[in-house]
């Protein structure tokens, strides 16, 4: 079983090279977001990655936001799964 380690950004592994790739890669940008804010807490960073996915989100359109989307980590893209889900858009405007 992974050790769940309490310490900020720490190097969690699962065995599974998928997991523990998107895992890691969360974690950097994690770390990045701590750095430009100047606060060590993941939540904060994690907090102000998600207000700002939302707020892309809520602006581009939508063939943007999926271009966007394919363009994250897994756990960064799959937020509460709602980066995506709160597209608001007619039938047939990603095809446009």
């Amino acid at each position: 079983m992974p050790y769940a380690s309490p310490i900020p950004f720490c190097n969690i592994t699962t065995d599974i090279t998928g997991f523990d790739r998107t895992i890691h890669e969360t974690n950097t940008w994690l770390r990045d977001i701590s750095e430009i804010l100047g606060d060590p807490r993941p939540n904060i960073a994690y907090h102000a990655l998600r207000g700002t996915l939302f707020a892309l989100r809520d602006r581009l359109p939508p063939v943007e936001v999926f271009d966007l989307s394919a363009q994250l980590p897994v756990l960064i893209r799959g937020l509460g799964e709602a980066f995506s889900k709160g597209i608001r858009s007619t039938p047939g405007a990603l095809f446009q």
